[in-house]
Parts: C-alpha cells; sequence; structure tokens
C-alpha cells in the first residue's frame, strides 16, 4: 500500500475493510466455509464493497459523455477553436476534448513537423479554454507533456512550416491519434 500511495495508484484494502473474519463462525459459515476463499454470497459483498468505493472515488470526476478515444470522436478541424478569430489552415484542433487524467503522459509524434498545445476546458464541447495551455505557453516542441491536473483537454497543432493539413485529401490525417498517443 506505500507504494501505490507514493504513486497515487488508489487501493481498495478489502482486507481491512470487507468484514470477512472467518474466525466469526457466523461470518465464516455465511461467507467463506473453507475459512479463506469467498462463496457466491462473500464474492457479493466483496462486489459491493468495491462498486461503492469506485462510486465514491470517481462520481463526478468524468462526465457521462466521456469519449472512447479509438472511436471517430477523435477528428479534427481546421484552425483553434479556442480563438475563433483563428481559422488558418495551417492550424488544428480536435472537435472534441478529450478526457485525460493526472499523470498520464501524451506525446506528440512529430514534433519537428508540428507543434503543440493542449488547452483545459470545463467539459467535452466547450471551446472556452478554463486553464492553461500546455506543455509551456502554447505553440510548444516538447516532445512530451505529462498531466497534472485531471481534465478535459482539448487538442491544438500547428505545423512548422506553414503548410496546410489537408484533410479533404487525406481523411486519416482528421485524426487527432494520428498526431499524438497518450499513455
Amino acid at each position: 500500500m506505500d507504494v501505490c500511495e507514493r504513486y497515487s495508484v488508489p487501493v481498495i484494502d478489502l482486507y481491512g475493510i470487507s468484514g470477512l473474519n472467518p474466525c466469526v463462525k457466523n461470518i465464516k459459515d455465511t461467507y467463506v466455509p473453507d475459512g479463506l476463499h469467498p462463496n457466491e454470497k462473500g464474492h457479493e459483498r466483496i462486489a459491493s464493497i468495491m462498486c461503492n468505493y469506485l462510486e465514491d472515488s470517481y462520481v463526478g470526476q468524468k462526465s457521462d459523455e466521456e469519449i472512447d478515444i479509438n472511436k471517430e470522436d477523435t477528428s479534427m478541424q481546421y484552425g483553434n477553436r479556442f480563438v475563433s478569430s483563428f481559422t488558418d489552415h495551417n492550424r488544428a484542433s480536435s472537435t472534441i476534448n478529450l478526457y485525460l487524467e493526472e499523470g498520464q503522459i501524451v506525446t506528440l509524434f512529430d514534433n519537428a513537423k508540428y507543434k503543440w498545445a493542449l488547452a483545459g476546458a470545463e467539459n467535452q464541447t466547450s471551446n472556452i479554454k478554463t486553464h492553461g495551455y500546455y506543455p509551456e505557453s502554447a505553440w510548444s516542441s516538447i516532445p512530451s507533456y505529462t498531466i497534472t491536473q485531471s481534465g478535459y483537454y482539448g487538442v491544438l497543432l500547428m505545423t512548422t512550416d506553414g503548410s496546410e493539413f489537408n484533410f479533404e485529401n487525406n481523411p486519416n490525417s482528421n485524426n487527432i491519434l494520428n498526431y499524438i498517443i497518450i499513455e
């Protein structure tokens, strides 16, 4: 548990909180008849504890509209949708904001060809920047950034040579996951 605490990995201490103490005859008979392995009722009790823990720990942190980053929702559009006056074709941004958790690493595949930024946002579809441009102030060529605050982020890209994003001739270039990796 000390290692998990050090690295902010959540732990459910089932030994300490389950109440499945086989030394108590009634508990042993009901939940752990062989004194070690939970039966169906024991597993139901453990599942209930785990569900309650997860609901208490994570409800409200992510929207019900959370996206699956492996789906088509990861498309891009021309310009920086966080600054509506910037519609240059050498800039592009994700059409929806990705939910990223503290500690995740976002890496730009080609930092020689692109500069990038992450704009913190209130929810999945907001085009109002609520916090920062990361990794630096904006238009960074730093290859990777470790998320320091869980939340929604819009991904913004700009070509370094001024060339345009050619979504019409290359629809595969319209997917943000062709430009970044999230670990």
